[in-house]
C-alpha cells in the first residue's frame, strides 16, 4: 500500500534560497499533498561536512511552519564506497538533520558498482547511518542509479538492518534497461517488495552515453532528442505506466515521490501527474 504521495524539492532550484524553499512548500500544500522530499545540499547549511547552526536553525523554522511530512535526499555526489572522509561526515550531518525534522526516509544514491568503489566500505558505512537512524524509526533508502536491482539487493543483505531498504527510482531503472519493457518490468517486480520509497518520473529509455555530451549533458538539448534522465511528468515519456501501477499495487508498501526537476517547463503538469498517481495507486 502507498503510505503517502509527495513531491521533490530540487537542489538546483533552491540554490540556497530560503525564500524559494517557502515558495515550493507552499506550492506543495496548494496542490493538496502532504509530503515533500528535501535536499540539504540545496539549503546551504552544510559546510566542510558540518552544519552551520544559525543557517540550519532558519531551515528548521521554515520546515516546521508547514503542515507537511518530509523525506530527505542526501547530496547526489555523496559516495560512501570511496576512501574520502568528507562523505561520511556529510552523511552523518544529514542524518542529524533528518532526525531533527522527524523525516520518514533518508535517501542515499548507491555509490558502488561493478567498476567503481568498494561495496565492502560502502556497506560498513551504511551500517553506521542505519544504526543512528533506527533510533528514531527512520528508514535509510538506497537508490539505484546505473545499477541492476540484484546489485542493490546484495548491498541490502550486506548492511542487514531492518530500517534499510531500496529506493526504487523507476526512471533510472527504465534507462538502465534502455527502454526494454520486458527487462524493465522484470527488474521492477524484483525490487518492489524490498523498497521503502519509489521515485516516479518519465523518460524515453535512451541513456545519455549513447549521445554526444553537448546533447546528453544539457537539458535544453536533451529534451529535443529525448535523451537521458529527463524527469518528465507522467505519460510524457515511454515508461509503461499501466503495468508499473499494477506491480506497485501488488508488491509495494512505502512512500512515493514524484520527481520533477525543471519547474520552468513542467510546474503546470505536476498536478495532473499527482492526479494520475492518486487514481492508479491504492493508498493506505
Amino acid at each position: 500500500m502507498i503510505r503517502n504521495i509527495g513531491l521533490n524539492v530540487d537542489t538546483v532550484r533552491l540554490s540556497g534560497s530560503l525564500k524559494k524553499l517557502k515558495e515550493e512548500l507552499s506550492f506543495i500544500q496548494s496542490i493538496g499533498i502532504t509530503l515533500a522530499e528535501i535536499p540539504p545540499a540545496g539549503l546551504s547549511f552544510i559546510f566542510n561536512g558540518t552544519a552551520d547552526f544559525q543557517k540550519s536553525g532558519k531551515v528548521f523554522e521554515i520546515l516546521r511552519g508547514f503542515d507537511l511530512y518530509y523525506t530527505i535526499h542526501m547530496p547526489d555526489p555523496l559516495n560512501l564506497a570511496l576512501e574520502r572522509s568528507e562523505d561520511l561526515s556529510i552523511a552523518l550531518t544529514v542524518v542529524n538533520f533528518a532526525k531533527a525534522i522527524k523525516a520518514k526516509v533518508v535517501v542515499y544514491h548507491c555509490g558502488s558498482n561493478l567498476n567503481f568503489g568498494s561495496v565492502e566500505r560502502e556497506s560498513e558505512q551504511l551500517k553506521i547511518l542505519a544504526k543512528e537512524l533506527g533510533k528514531d524509526n527512520i528508514f535509510l533508502g538506497i537508490e539505484n542509479l546505473d545499477h541492476n536491482i540484484e546489485w542493490i539487493l546484495e548491498l541490502l543483505k550486506r548492511v542487514d538492518f531492518e530500517n534499510v531498504g531500496l529506493v526504487l527510482d523507476v526512471g533510472h531503472l527504465f534507462l538502465y534497461c534502455k527502454g526494454n519493457e520486458r527487462l524493465f518490468l522484470s527488474q521492477l517486480s524484483l525490487g518492489l517488495s524490498e523498497s521503502v520509497e519509489l521515485h516516479i518520473h518519465d523518460n524515453f529509455g535512451k541513456p545519455s552515453v549513447s549521445f554526444e555530451k553537448d546533447i546528453a549533458n544539457k537539458n535544453y538539448f536533451a529534451y529535443l532528442f529525448g535523451v537521458g534522465d529527463l524527469h518528465l511528468p507522467l505519460r510524457m515519456g515511454a515508461i509503461p505506466w499501466s503495468e508499473v501501477f499494477r506491480l506497485v499495487n501488488d508488491k509495494f508498501d512505502g512512500y512515493v515521490i514524484l520527481e520533477i526537476n525543471d519547474f520552468n517547463r513542467f510546474s503546470e503538469d505536476i498536478p495532473s501527474s499527482i492526479q494520475i498517481l492518486r487514481e492508479n495507486l491504492r493508498q493506505s
